[in-house]
């Protein structure tokens, strides 16, 4: 009887999971339609790296992230991704359960 409970909980908590992944990629659809289709405005006033007021040459991502070109290419380990969200996305994969053996 334990066994089975246990496992009605984890299937309970991998459908949590699902749903929860289900609505972020909703939201990041959602996104990509914008950064398609709709004209994209920077405001970001400050360096993310720093934190300083920004001042040219600077560097401006799509997720709204900016910096200093040399702040830019000091923290940024390629020229293409965001350096902010490289990290946030790292650590979002390593917070992840492994995937089940098969």
């Amino acid at each position: 009887m334990d066994v089975l409970k246990s496992e009605d909980d984890v299937i309970t908590r991998e459908r949590d999971l699902a749903a929860k992944y289900k609505s972020e990629i909703e939201k990041m659809k959602a996104q990509i339609k914008v950064i398609q289709y709709e004209p994209v405005t920077f405001q970001s006033s400050r360096c993310a790296a720093c934190n300083k007021l920004l001042e040219l040459p600077s560097v401006h991502f799509l997720c709204q992230h900016s910096y200093h070109q040399d702040c830019f290419q000091m923290y940024s380990e390629s020229e293409h991704e965001c350096p902010s969200c490289v990290t946030s996305a790292g650590r979002n994969r390593a917070s992840m359960p492994p995937p089940p053996a098969a």
